[in-house]
């Protein structure tokens, strides 16, 4: 007997096999065989081998995954829709995984040769990482010297904080990155060395509970959550979501035919009590479907409400999940879809400005601090490989990279690279050369922390401006959350865990009576994290404002839809509450934004309005608007809010 020893593996094989093994084979590629490669050729190889005279065989007993070597504790294959059950791996790219084989000779496929590549070469100016500060000064707001100012000043300034990047198209190092095989047909894996990166960085920062978590790249979260959508849900299934959700995942969600079912919120997110009494009183019946089994949400900067889940909540949720797994004679189990966008824009809570301290100037040693600070991902409670957490670098680089990653258990990355390689195939080639020339050779790993830190400096300077000029704008008084003003504000006492502070907002025009300015119009919970706050209008102020008014069936009869068009008129654009609604009466409005140039003309024709009108939201009490700080600069977003005031005077009072 011979054994043949290698980085992964160590097999016991007969010495007929070796004479195959070590046959000259010629190679064109002259790229290094990969540990993950060289397992696949030593499948391959191993069925001419008779199980009788192998001890160890590779088919049956090496790892079914790429991924990582760790089994989930339970089985969630069930989980699988009917298509990603039917998906087999694509022949054309089982066979394309031998080119790097040393020494073979590449007739396979129909690989353009990458001297017809146009591009000799790839190069940019990337900014530094310690481009921003990490103090969370409005002196450091870098949005204040934007537009043409900013570029000319980059333009003949001293000193500007660049260096340039380039990605040859070939390179003497066949490891290295280059647009030979950056452009060419590749893996759905992505680029290994970007993957190696972002394999590295999520079990360096994420902490996953099961080392077997792995990652896979894709073509930004828009496409990635609508892959994961194909391989979880069939048509006609459910998809628990928060009661108010990411309106592009409803849209992807719907031509499957997956509709949401919205579990009640507070102030941080979804709430587990709620989600348990969904859960437990299902009623196939009068729902019309089975108990749902996929759940996506967004924990962290949730979009659009803002608010970020703590750790307890999400403890709670996760052991609800496993709870519904063990008892499966009333439920089949959870698995969640987590969206990450918003995580490193972890913002901390706000402050006014009498009390604000900007953050210390930290040394470059304290990485770990800012770390440490963040709320831990699901992925590090995730000891049974149920959760699937999508990562984009649209908010932390920029959103037309279109580039992101799955962290998952090796059975659903599995099912999604079958799902991308006869699909997108892979993320652009563009985009994963420049990032990965970014991350892994001139930031590197600290570089990209020190970069993400200076980013969250920046969006807290944000927050605190938007608050503060919605401060100015209007009569604000800070309280906690109280059944009176909704069930999104939070606990009612401020010792609970689950408290948060609630800002109310009524009209500062002192040319209104008394009971006017008594009257609250609004009110929100600052956000954590992300790049939107949350506006819940309390419409039941409104003068045409009739409860019992008649239920509304088109949009034009109802009072949000009436002042998202007096807003719109008023030069000020909000989201609709609606469109992230998941009720049946929010997603009565979801599909039928109005048309703005519509609206004015119908304004100069429309005369006196004495229509009574209820609204969509919670007994017909409130409505809701999104409204983001990420973009404006500290100037436009006051006058903004400034507009806004004025609007919401003239909507309610007339005035």
């Amino acid at each position: 007997m011979w054994h043949v020893e290698g980085a992964f593996q160590m097999y016991w094989m007969p010495a007929g096999l070796i004479t195959i093994l070590s046959l000259p084979i010629l190679s064109l590629a002259g790229h290094p065989i990969s540990d993950s490669r060289c397992r696949r050729v030593f499948i391959i190889m191993a069925r001419f081998v008779n199980e009788k005279n192998t001890v160890y065989n590779v088919e049956r007993d090496a790892p079914s995954s790429t991924y990582g070597s760790g089994k989930p504790t339970v089985d969630l294959s069930h989980h699988f829709s009917e298509l990603s059950k039917a998906r087999i791996n694509s022949p054309l790219k089982d066979i394309f995984k031998y080119m790097d084989v040393p020494g073979i000779i590449g007739m396979a496929g129909g690989l353009p040769h990458p001297d017809y590549f146009p591009f000799d070469s790839l190069s940019a100016q990337a900014l530094v990482p310690d481009a921003f500060s990490i103090e969370s000064s409005a002196s450091n707001l870098s949005s204040e010297s934007s537009g043409m100012f900013n570029w000319l000043w980059q333009l003949f300034g001293s000193s500007v904080p660049t260096k340039t990047m380039v990605v040859p198209k070939y390179d003497a190092d066949p490891a290295a990155m280059q647009l030979s095989s950056a452009l060419q047909y590749t893996s759905a894996l992505g680029q290994p060395l970007l993957v190696d990166f972002v394999n590295n960085f999520m079990h360096s920062v994420y902490k996953p509970a099961r080392k077997d978590a792995s990652v896979m790249l894709h073509a930004g979260n828009t496409d990635a959550f609508t892959k994961a959508l194909g391989v979880l849900c069939n048509p006609g299934e459910l998809l628990i979501t928060e009661e108010w959700a990411y309106t592009s995942a409803l849209s992807a969600a719907r031509p499957y035919g997956v509709k949401p079912v919205g579990i009640p919120m507070d102030g941080q997110g979804m709430r587990a009590d709620a989600l348990e009494e969904v859960l437990a009183n299902w009623d196939e019946k009068t729902r019309g479907a089975a108990r749902p089994h996929v759940m996506y949400t967004v924990p962290i900067g949730q979009n659009p409400t803002g608010t970020t889940m703590g750790v307890e909540r999400r403890k709670a949720i996760y052991e609800i999940c496993v709870k519904y797994d063990a008892n499966r004679t009333l439920a089949v189990d959870r698995t969640l879809a987590v969206e990450r966008l918003y995580y490193f824009l972890q913002v901390g809570v706000y402050q006014d400005p009498k009390h604000r301290v900007s953050r210390k100037t930290q040394d470059a040693d304290d990485d770990q601090v800012f770390l440490d600070s963040l709320v831990p991902s699901y992925i590090h409670f995730d000891y049974q490989g149920r959760v699937v957490r999508l990562d984009t670098f649209s908010k932390v680089i920029a959103p037309g990279c279109r580039l992101g990653w799955y962290t998952a258990s090796p059975l659903f990355l599995e099912r999604l690279e079958r799902a991308t390689e006869t699909s997108t195939q892979a993320p652009s080639g563009f985009s994963q050369a420049l990032v990965t020339q970014l991350l892994t050779k001139q930031w590197k790993y600290k570089g990209y922390i020190r970069w993400l830190r200076g980013i969250r400096a920046q969006y807290t300077i944000r927050r605190d401006t938007m608050v503060d000029a919605i401060r100015v704008a209007f009569d604000l008084q800070e309280e906690y959350g109280d059944s009176a003003f909704g069930k999104m504000l939070g606990a009612s006492e401020p010792g609970s865990g689950d408290a948060v502070r609630v800002f109310v907002a009524r009209s500062k025009n002192q040319h209104l009576t008394n009971e006017q300015k008594k009257a609250v119009l609004l009110s929100y919970v600052a956000p954590t994290a992300g790049m939107f706050i949350w506006f819940k209008v309390h419409l039941y102020n409104h003068p045409l404002f009739n409860a019992h008014a008649p239920a509304p069936t088109t949009p034009a009869e109802t009072l949000e839809y009436k002042l998202w068009e007096d807003l719109s008129l008023g030069g000020i654009l909000m989201c609709p509450g609606w469109v992230f609604g998941t009720s049946p009466d929010a997603m009565l409005t979801s599909s039928a934004l109005p048309d703005v140039a519509g609206m004015v003309e119908a304004a100069e024709k429309s005369g006196p309005e004495h229509q009574q009108y209820r609204t969509l939201s919670e007994g017909g009490r409130f409505g809701y608007l999104r409204i983001s700080y990420s973009n404006p600069t500290a100037e436009t977003l006051k006058e903004g809010l400034a507009r806004f005031a004025r609007v919401l005077d003239k909507h309610f009072f007339g005035a």
